[in-house]
């Protein structure tokens, strides 16, 4: 069962697919809990070949709130026309009432929308290859999750 906020945020892909010019493709969006997302944090520490600058940045983060994962270039599908780009994990207490940020007690579906509907444009950017190891690459992001926050947003 689905709830408000992940129909809202499984609603942003298809403008997000299209306004980035990706025909056929698609990704998942899992919305877990803060208990979920640690889980998920402690089992990716614990691969050796996880290491390097992105690992040492998710390993230092006190709340771990979205994790983009690229699909393995072979991974087996059904017979689909679409090309799966990967899946994004966003931490829903990151956006919940008492929550780790110290939300209002009773924050409606748009102000979760409003935190984690970000999240969701910068794990999706994730999955196309965007870093932001360095100013430029960080500049770059940026004004990309600009545009496509504005164009879901509104």
């Amino acid at each position: 069962m689905s709830t408000a906020l992940e129909r809202k945020l499984n609603k942003a892909k298809p403008p997000l697919l299209k306004a980035l010019r990706l025909k056929d493709a698609g990704f998942d969006i899992h919305v877990v809990s803060n208990r979920e997302m640690e889980k998920i944090r402690r089992t990716l520490m614990a691969r050796e070949d996880f290491r390097g600058r992105e690992a040492r940045k998710i390993a230092s983060e006190d709340v771990v709130s979205v994790l983009a994962f690229p699909e393995p270039p072979s991974f087996p599908h059904p017979a689909s026309s679409e090309k799966m780009l990967g899946e994004v994990y966003l931490n829903r207490d990151f956006a919940a009432p008492g929550s780790l940020l110290g939300a209002r007690a009773r924050a409606s579906t748009a102000e979760r929308y409003a935190t984690l509907g970000p999240l969701l444009v910068h794990g999706l950017l994730h999955l196309l290859g965007y870093r932001h190891f360095t100013k430029r690459d960080t500049m770059k992001m940026k004004k990309q999750e600009k545009r496509l926050w504005d164009l879901i947003s509104s």
